[in-house]
C-alpha cells in the first residue's frame, strides 16, 4: 500500500446563536481576549485518539473514529456523542463497520454518515460506508453500487439532500473523480469529470449552499494553490482564478463565511510552515489578501477552524518548533486578528477535531508535545464571547 500521509483537515462550519448587548461594542485587538476553556465530562470520554471526526448535529457533538495509542488503534470503530446542555457523554453502539481514519463524516440532518479512510487493521484503503441514526442508535451500510472507489485523504460535504466524495488517493496515487450519495434512495451518481480540478488529496472542501469548492491539498507533484466549484444541479465544476491566490499548501484551513471562503496557514512543504492567507469572493472570482500583524497567530498547520457567523477562529496546530495551546480569532468585517489566550491552561495540541454548536467551540482529542496522544483534558468547551475588558461602548 502507499504510504498513508498524516495530515488532515478537519472543517466544520455552523451558524451562531446571535449575542444581544446593550450598546455597540469593539475588540482592542492589541491585547489579547482572556479565555478559560472548560473541560468536557470526563463520565464516558471516549478513548485518547487522533485524526477523529466530529459533526455537529444541532443538539450534540459524534465523535468518530480515529488513531489511539499503538494497538490501540484498532479499537477506535466506537464513537460517542456529547450533548453540551446536559454536559453528558453518550456512547455509540459498535457494530460491523471497520474502524478507520483519515476518513469523511457528514450529518445529514438524520443520520452520521462515515465513508471511506485507512482500515486500522490492514492499513488497507477502504471503499465503504455506513449511516449511524443516533434516534434508533442502529448503523447500516450504504449501498456499494456505483460508489467511488477506495481512497482516503477524500473530502465530503452535505448538500442538504447528497453527500457529495470527491478526490484523496489511492494505492496507485492521487484522484480526481468522485460521487453524489442520496440517503433517501441508497444510491451514487457518478460526477462529471469534465473541466474537474487537478487530482488531489487532503485538500479542504466548503459547501456554498449551492456549490462544492475545493483549493489546495496535494497533488502528484507536490502542494496545490488551486481550486474548483461544483455544482451538483448541473454536475458541473468550474475554476476559480489563481491571481491573488495563496500559496500552495496542505494542513491549511479554509470556512465559508456566507459570502467568501476564507483560507488560512498550513504548510508549503516540509521546511515552511505559513500564517497568511486570502479570502475568495465567488460571486466577483478575486481573492484578497488577509493581513498577518502582531495579533495573527504563528505560522502553523493541523490547527482547527471553525466559524462563528462573526470570526474564524483558530485554535492549536503544531510546527516544526512546537504544538500550540490558544489561538486568535480573525474578522472579516474589520480585517483584523485578535489573539485569544488560553488562561484556563489546557492542553497544546495538534490533529484534534473541533465544531461550532452556536455560542461556543467544542475541541476534542489531538496530538499534544512530542506527537503523544492529549490523555488529559481531552475535550474542552471554548467559550467565546467577548471579554468584558476587552469591550468599548462607543
Amino acid at each position: 500500500m502507499a504510504h498513508v500521509n498524516t495530515s488532515v483537515l478537519l472543517i466544520v462550519s455552523a451558524l451562531l446563536v446571535n449575542i444581544s448587548c446593550t450598546h455597540t461594542a469593539r475588540l482592542d485587538a492589541t491585547s489579547p481576549t482572556a479565555i478559560a476553556p472548560e473541560p468536557l465530562s470526563d463520565v464516558h470520554t471516549p478513548t485518547p485518539r487522533a485524526m477523529t471526526s466530529a459533526v455537529w448535529t444541532g443538539g450534540a457533538m459524534i465523535i468518530w473514529g480515529g488513531v489511539g495509542a499503538g494497538n490501540d488503534r484498532l479499537n477506535k470503530s466506537e464513537g460517542a456523542m456529547y450533548f453540551p446542555e446536559e454536559k453528558l457523554w453518550k456512547a455509540i453502539p459498535k457494530a460491523e463497520i471497520t474502524s478507520r481514519f483519515h476518513h469523511s463524516a457528514v450529518w445529514t440532518g438524520k443520520y452520521l454518515a462515515v465513508w471511506g479512510g485507512v482500515d486500522s487493521r490492514s492499513n488497507d484503503r477502504l471503499g465503504s460506508g455506513w449511516l449511524y441514526d443516533p434516534d434508533t442508535q442502529l448503523w447500516r451500510p450504504m449501498s456499494s453500487d456505483q460508489a467511488p472507489s477506495p481512497r482516503s485523504g477524500h473530502s465530503a460535504v452535505w448538500t442538504g439532500s447528497h453527500m457529495i466524495v470527491w478526490g484523496g488517493e489511492s494505492d496507485h496515487g492521487v484522484l480526481q473523480d468522485g460521487a453524489m450519495y442520496e440517503p433517501k434512495t441508497d444510491r451514487w451518481v457518478a460526477l462529471s469529470a469534465d473541466d474537474a480540478p487537478i487530482a488531489r488529496s487532503f485538500h479542504s472542501v466548503n459547501w456554498l449552499g449551492s456549490k462544492m469548492l475545493v483549493w489546495g491539498g496535494i497533488g502528484a507533484s507536490g502542494n496545490l494553490s488551486s481550486g474548483a466549484l461544483f455544482d451538483p444541479t448541473t454536475n458541473t465544476w468550474s475554476a476559480m482564478a489563481s491571481v491573488g491566490a495563496p500559496s500552495e499548501r496542505v494542513s491549511h484551513s479554509a470556512v465559508w463565511t456566507g459570502t467568501s471562503l476564507i483560507v488560512w496557514g498550513g504548510r508549503q512543504d516540509s521546511e515552511h510552515f505559513l500564517n497568511d492567507g486570502a479570502s475568495y469572493d465567488p460571486l466577483t472570482d478575486l481573492w484578497k489578501p488577509i493581513p498577518v500583524t502582531e495579533t495573527t497567530p504563528s505560522p502553523r498547520e493541523l490547527h482547527s477552524t471553525v466559524w462563528t457567523d462573526q470570526e474564524m477562529v483558530i485554535w492549536g496546530g503544531q510546527n516544526d518548533e512546537k504544538t500550540f495551546a490558544g489561538g486568535a480569532a480573525f474578522n472579516p468585517a474589520t480585517n483584523s486578528w485578535r489573539k485569544l489566550k488560553d488562561t484556563g491552561k489546557s492542553v497544546a495540541r495538534s490533529q484534534h477535531a473541533a465544531i461550532w454548536t452556536g455560542s461556543e467551540m467544542l475541541v476534542f482529542g489531538g496530538r499534544s508535545k512530542k506527537g503523544k496522544l492529549v490523555v488529559k483534558k481531552i475535550g474542552i468547551e471554548i467559550p467565546l464571547n467577548l471579554a468584558a475588558e476587552n469591550i468599548e461602548a462607543h
